[in-house]
């Protein structure tokens, strides 16, 4: 049997790297190098941008702006908030109508990518509900970073209201650049 030698010699590799020290955890960023994005900001760029944009508000102490971009209703979540930044962010948007299946939203999970849905099944008389979330860890500052991940989710948003369902009036076109 030669895996016992391999193995033997593995592991006299491995032990030096083993009683090597845990390295000191990384110091938290400092301002001049703090990630994420400011509600406030992120609400004014939405605005900029056409969006319809509502004030920030909280649901269990997080933050979120409520968001019509023109064709439909979604919000966006603030996760991981210091006292200015929020490190990473969730769109949420929520579709009610008999139309929408399990199927439908399975279907949706196994095709695409990016925007991801759980049914709500119905209950009594309230009709059955998708949610569609795609969530984005932020790795640098500023409102610039969220371009293209607003812009993936309008697109995608557009398609899933289409699978479920819901006609759109117009594709979604990419944000302006933030500044």
């Amino acid at each position: 049997m030669r895996l016992i030698p391999l193995v033997a010699a593995l592991s006299v590799f491995a032990a030096p790297a083993l009683a090597q020290e845990t390295p000191a955890p990384a110091e938290a960023p400092t301002p001049a190098t703090a990630i994420g994005v400011a509600p406030a900001a992120v609400s004014d760029w939405l605005k900029s941008i056409g969006a319809i944009v509502g004030e920030t508000q909280q649901n269990a102490g997080r933050r979120y702006i409520p968001v019509n971009d023109g064709r439909l209703d979604w919000m966006l979540w603030f996760y991981t908030c210091g006292a200015e930044l929020c490190d990473d962010v969730q769109y949420s948007s929520i579709f009610t109508s008999a139309q929408i299946t399990q199927e439908k939203v399975n279907d949706w999970n196994r095709d695409n990518r990016f925007i991801k849905a759980f049914y709500i099944a119905p209950a009594g008389d309230v009709p059955a509900r998708a949610v569609a979330q795609y969530d984005v860890l932020l790795t640098t500052s500023g409102v610039a970073q969220i371009n293209d991940v607003t812009a993936t989710w309008a697109n995608q948003l557009d398609k899933f209201a289409n699978a479920m369902g819901f006609a759109t009036s117009a594709p979604a076109a990419a944000p302006a650049p933030a500044q």
